[in-house]
Parts: C-alpha cells; sequence; structure tokens
C-alpha cells in the first residue's frame, strides 16, 4: 500500500461516496444530507485529499486541512474526512493514512491537530489509540 495526493480520478471517485460518508460517520445523524452545507468548501486551497493505494485501487482516503485554534488563535491543522471502503476495513489502512496525514501535518508546521468525531463511531477508537483526547462535548436537544 501507498499513500499519495488524490488525483481528478480520485476525487471523482470520493465524491461519488460522499452520501455514504456523511450517513456512516454521523452515524445516522444527518438524515436529509442535501440540507447540510459542505463544509469541506470553506477550506479551499488549504485542504488536502490523500488516498491509499494498493495494485492500483483504492482503499481508502483522508481530508486533512487547517483551521484556526479557537481558544488560542492559532492555526490548527485539522483531519474533516476519513473514510475507508467496507472491504478494506479491519486491516490497519486507516491508522496508516492517518499517521501519513499526521506527519504531513506536522511537517507544516502545527502544533496540534483536530477532529469531530460523532458518538457511536467505530474510528474513535483509532483516534484514541494514535493519541487523540477528548477536547470537549457536543450537546443538543431538540426543541420542536
Amino acid at each position: 500500500m501507498y499513500i499519495r495526493v488524490a488525483t481528478q480520478k480520485d476525487l471523482a471517485i470520493i465524491k461519488s461516496y460522499e452520501k455514504i460518508v456523511q450517513e456512516e460517520s454521523t452515524v445516522g445523524y444527518l438524515k436529509h444530507y442535501d440540507d447540510v452545507p459542505n463544509i469541506k468548501a470553506s477550506f479551499g486551497g488549504n485542504s488536502y485529499y490523500f488516498v491509499a493505494i494498493h495494485q492500483g485501487k483504492l482503499l481508502g482516503w483522508i481530508l486533512v486541512g487547517e483551521t484556526v485554534h479557537p481558544l488560542f488563535n492559532e492555526p490548527t491543522g485539522i483531519i474533516l474526512e476519513l473514510y475507508i471502503l467496507p472491504a478494506n476495513r479491519g486491516k490497519g489502512y486507516g491508522k496508516r493514512i492517518m499517521t501519513h496525514s499526521l506527519s504531513f501535518l506536522k511537517q507544516r508546521g502545527y502544533k496540534t491537530v483536530q477532529l469531530n468525531v460523532f458518538s457511536g463511531n467505530p474510528a474513535y477508537n483509532l483516534y484514541k489509540a494514535l493519541g487523540f483526547t477528548d477536547v470537549s462535548t457536543l450537546m443538543e436537544k431538540k426543541l420542536y
């Protein structure tokens, strides 16, 4: 397996999975996908898709970008999306592409990296194993 920046062909495949990725990563929270703004569009030129490839086959991808740390007002790396295609899960590809991306962000000078993970998302365990810690809990109550 190797990891590289996504090509236009890769991006077309990634785009075709957009709805599935959002549904899975939010553990069913986003039921009306078309109503959700495209968060990735707001990161423009400061975001990169990396893809994991094996024997010419796309295994999965990650989207990394930059944000501003809300407490310290400094540039901070952010993981916006991690997706491993179902047939490739449980083989360590997620860990490898995350490790690659964390090294990339460190080389670019970021001191911290953040990500958001929905309650119940199995990727939470991977993030904890890679050293991510819980910083806050977003809570919600419907008022209708």
